[in-house]
């Protein structure tokens, strides 16, 4: 890598926020390549979208497997991992409570007076890349699209011939390799507002990091603050 060279600095929307790249070296175009991977997740797992893969697949009949696309299964699989591994602290199935709390694609709603159980991710088992979707299952995959997009389109770039950037969508991040000067990649993490605490510099090579901020997403109600982080343990 030539240490005298710039680095290049790219940025766009993407997934209601946006994604920017910092590379030294690489491929000529490396907008297209984002653009497009980040379509193609898109198409598989946004909510926002009304022909998306997980948008038909709530809406399918329950009970009858449903082929998946290799991009949406490997997402729905990490989901159900994640899950199990944090005994459902994190939960893909809770596509419905997140709508009822106004944070789904049908924006505000009426405070909810009941829910339905939480948990019902055990119900849900990829085989062969092909799921079922159960009765009264709602997926919402927003708490690891960006995630996946993120490691998707890093691997884009690698193929691509880049080894040396940076890479995010949001608060996820990917550092690939060194700057010019052979510094890492420094990652600034934000601070809530109203925080007395330093800024947190994070080095980043060969490493992702992903965050979020409850204080980005939230309404006042009676005087009481919600946020779009929800704790399947203090429902039902």
């Amino acid at each position: 890598m030539d240490r005298a060279a710039p680095v290049r600095r790219l940025e766009g929307e993407t997934m209601g926020t946006v994604w920017q790249l910092a590379l030294a070296g690489g491929p000529a175009d490396p907008r297209a390549i984002v653009e497009r991977v980040a379509g193609e997740v898109i198409s598989e797992s946004s909510l926002w979208v009304v022909d998306s893969e997980i948008s038909r697949f709530n809406r399918t009949a329950p009970g009858h497997p449903i082929a998946l696309s290799p991009g949406f299964a490997q997402a729905i699989a990490a989901a159900l991992a994640v899950a199990a591994d944090s005994d459902g602290a994190f939960d893909p199935a809770l596509g419905e409570h997140a709508a009822l709390w106004g944070f789904g694609p049908a924006g505000e709603q009426p405070l909810p007076q009941g829910l339905p159980l939480a948990g019902r991710w055990r119900e849900l088992a990829l085989r062969d890349g092909a799921m079922a979707r159960r009765d009264g299952v709602q997926l919402d995959l927003n708490g690891i699209a960006k995630g996946q997009a993120v490691d998707r389109i890093a691997a884009a770039l690698h193929e691509a011939g880049c080894r040396h950037f940076l890479l995010g969508i949001g608060g996820e991040y990917r550092g690939e390799g060194v700057r010019p000067d052979g510094q890492p990649w420094w990652v600034e993490v934000e601070m809530p507002p109203g925080a007395a605490l330093p800024a947190l510099r994070i080095a980043l090579a060969g490493l992702s990091i992903a965050t979020s901020g409850d204080y980005r997403r939230a309404f006042l109600h009676a005087g009481r603050r919600f946020s779009h982080s929800i704790d399947p343990r203090k429902i039902g």
